[in-house]
């Protein structure tokens, strides 16, 4: 897996992290600058296909995640995703009861953020190379 640069960004502070860059793009755009130190948290999650309790999607443009809702209080569990999973995901959310085989790979897989208190940073050591 390439180098993963991540940086933190609050509203505010994009015009002054643009004119430091020297571009005004939008920051799903922008290609990772060494120096740069982000945090990504499970609210940065944008969910692109959904089903049942489950839904896949992306954090930033290249880490694609199954987001899974927990307990009681629904509390989403995100797990990292290859992007040919993410493609299937219709195939693999609709095999039988019997044969979860897919389901279970991936959840069985390290949470690498989730809503839960303590755990809502995106790990990047958690991060594999699917």
């Amino acid at each position: 897996m390439d180098e993963l640069w991540l940086w933190e960004v609050e509203t505010a502070h994009l015009d002054l992290i643009n004119q430091a860059c020297g571009e005004a793009e939008l920051l799903l755009a922008w290609k990772p600058r060494k120096g740069y130190v982000m945090t990504v948290r499970y609210t940065d999650y944008i969910r692109l296909k959904t089903g049942r309790y489950q839904s896949v999607g992306m954090f930033g443009d290249n880490i694609y995640a199954y987001e899974v809702l927990t307990g009681v209080t629904d509390s989403p569990e995100y797990h990292q995703i290859s992007k040919e999973e993410f493609d299937s995901f219709e195939t693999w959310t609709q095999e039988y009861i019997s044969d979860l085989k897919k389901l279970y790979e991936i959840i069985n897989r390290p949470v690498i953020c989730s809503g839960y208190l303590g755990k809502e940073m995106l790990g990047t050591s958690l991060l594999r190379d699917i």
